[in-house]
């Protein structure tokens, strides 16, 4: 330990940093030069700025931040204006839940500058020691969405004229009168690029852009959870969503109805599809774009977190010539995903693939992929008329939604077609309890259907702040509860779950139980997560399933028969296991298996 209340050079002495020569050298020339101990340290290259910072930080007796890395979230870095951060080099980086806000200091000394920031924003603030350059890094995010809409303002209302005044209905309408070229070289232009380019800097996969009553707020779904990242003035709107009207080809001058439309960019070097929504609001239109890599390869199941014998369940029945496979789930649950991932492991050229999507979301190369346009009559039932009549191996339905597409898949399952497709429900038992609500007739859905998942997406713990803790008593009941087949030496599958999941402790019930969680930091922008991973329950349709599909039973006997007779491992109980092996929290375990 250090002692408080020394000088700079004898902490660095008492650390071994320096030498007592050094010290004896230092003293002098601060005497002689009239400097300071920091400066004369530096000027003699005895240790670098870093270790000074945290030497100082030891003296303070507050915590030192590296934000070289950090990312911290514009709404919390704007809770100290511009002005004030750079008068008292200071930045925000996180908002606790009881009114406190943690501040980077180049001086966390400044006690009259902490007071002023306490008056100020009417929080407590917790001062932590941080390199100035490093501080002043993350000044400049206040512009770096801010930097083009700042130039655009000053000319807003006469670009908004420009492109609004038009009399193109459409891109290749404003193509044919050359407005294309004008909107390119526009400030607006300019907005809308450094707002996808931040979006896909920062791994969103979504951008709202909404019209509000005084302004217009740009938010992103960043790991499935919502973030303000920027506030643009009311009368720059109009501007703003023709322009990317324009990008996705849609009717600039309809604003009473949605529109779907798509484009793709090339941002640093990766190609990405941006997928865009219309709808019009009482304050003006709303714009969400999903964002789509397309750099991104496919991901196999196993990189999508699929285990053991839920893995070889898909396996094989995916080898199958004909059936039907479904993945259920609410909506961003990943079920896209894992179809796109099935049908590019099938996707060797030896068959003939048809995909029905609503919208296309993965361009998959050698898949013959559909969008569907219920306007024209392209629904799912008649695209699936026209498909089967193009002799194909594969067919992938987007979503089953009524009768009449769920009886059309099923048929085309039975002749020998395989089929895949989505259906929303909160588990892979309830697929057959609402096939049975559509009318679906009891036995043709037994003889087709083959394989259900049911999914989840839940945020993986950051692997740079990672720590271990012993969870308490009531936690350690809940897991032993929803897992007795983990502490139940003469399970059938108790083994097997140590093979299927291999980081978890094969001492685990021997003695209390060690889990995981992020304690938040620079990388994961102090949430403790970064990134997110599947978690499934996989049931097999078998002969008894099949039997009881027939008798119109519910769906907990479903479930209890499938983990009676196949042992299957609910989506709950795969969330927890994946938390036990330290990927995801139990928290966040516990919350996605209630949804």
């Amino acid at each position: 330990m250090v002692a408080k209340n020394k000088s700079l050079e004898e902490t660095l002495l008492g650390l071994g940093i320096i030498t007592p020569e050094q010290m004896a050298e230092i003293r002098k020339k601060m005497a002689v030069e009239n400097k300071t101990a920091r400066q004369v340290i530096l000027a003699m290259n005895l240790t670098n700025e870093e270790i000074l910072a945290k030497t100082e930080a030891i003296l303070l007796d507050v915590p030192f931040i590296n934000l070289e890395k950090a990312k911290i979230p514009l709404e919390i870095l704007k809770l100290i204006p511009e002005r004030i951060s750079k008068t008292y080099d200071t930045v925000a980086f996180f908002k606790g839940d009881d009114n406190t806000l943690k501040v980077a200091m180049s001086n966390p000394a400044d006690f009259q500058a902490i007071e002023f920031l306490e008056k100020k924003i009417g929080m407590v603030i917790e001062p932590y020691m941080a390199l100035p350059e490093h501080i002043h890094v993350i000044q400049s995010e206040y512009h770096a969405l801010g930097s083009e809409v700042s130039k655009a303002l000053a000319d807003v209302e006469e670009t908004a004229v420009d492109i609004t005044a038009t009399t193109a209905t459409s891109a290749s309408e404003a193509e044919a009168t050359g407005m294309t070229d004008d909107i390119g070289d526009a400030p607006v232009a300019r907005v809308v690029n450094t707002i996808l380019e931040f979006a896909i800097k920062n791994k969103a996969s979504d951008i709202h852009i909404e019209a509000l009553e005084n302004k217009t707020r740009v938010r992103y779904r960043v790991d499935g959870i919502m973030s303000e990242a920027l506030t643009l003035p009311k009368q720059v709107h109009p501007a703003v969503v023709s322009r990317i009207k324009i990008m996705s080809r849609l009717k600039i001058d309809e604003k009473r109805v949605p529109q779907d439309g798509r484009f793709r960019v090339t941002i640093h070097g990766k190609d990405n599809d941006l997928r865009v929504s219309t709808l019009p609001t009482i304050f003006g239109e709303k714009i969400v774009m999903r964002v789509l890599d397309r750099s991104t390869s496919a991901p196999t199941l196993e990189q999508l977190g699929y285990r053991g014998q839920a893995l070889k369940t898909i396996e094989e029945n995916i080898k199958r010539p004909h059936g039907l496979i479904l993945t259920t789930g609410p909506t961003g649950s990943g079920k896209s995903t894992s179809l796109f991932s099935v049908l590019t492991q099938l996707n060797t050229g030896l068959v003939n693939t048809i995909t029905l999507e609503d919208p296309v979301e993965y361009w998959i190369s050698g898949v013959n992929q559909v969008q569907i346009n219920v306007q024209a009559g392209l629904t799912f039932a008649a695209g699936l008329r026209a498909v089967l009549r193009q002799d194909p191996n594969i067919i992938m339905v987007g979503e089953i939604r009524d009768q009449e597409t769920a009886e059309m898949a099923i048929h085309a399952a039975l002749t020998g077609h395989l089929v895949v497709s989505t259906l929303h429900t909160n588990s892979a038992a309830g697929a057959i309890p609402r096939f049975l609500d559509m009318g679906v007739e009891p036995f043709l859905l037994a003889s087709s259907l083959k394989v259900v998942i049911g999914q989840r997406l839940c945020r993986k713990i950051c692997p740079d702040c990672l720590e271990s803790y012993e969870a308490s008593k009531e936690l350690e009941k809940t897991v032993r509860t929803v897992l007795p087949e983990l502490f139940d030496l003469k399970h059938p599958i108790h083994d097997d779950i140590f093979k299927w999941y291999p980081k978890i402790p094969k001492d685990i019930g021997k003695k209390s139980i060690s889990l995981v969680r992020g304690t938040g930091c620079d990388t994961c922008n102090h949430i403790g997560y970064q990134g997110r991973l599947g978690v499934y329950e996989v049931m097999e349709i078998t002969d008894s399933m099949a039997q009881l599909a027939l008798k119109n039973v519910s769906e907990f006997d479903l479930l209890d028969h499938a983990k009676k007779e196949t042992h299957m491992l609910t989506l709950q109980q795969d969330s927890y296991l994946k938390a036990l092996e330290g990927k995801t929290t139990l928290e966040e375990a516990m919350r996605v298996a209630q949804n």
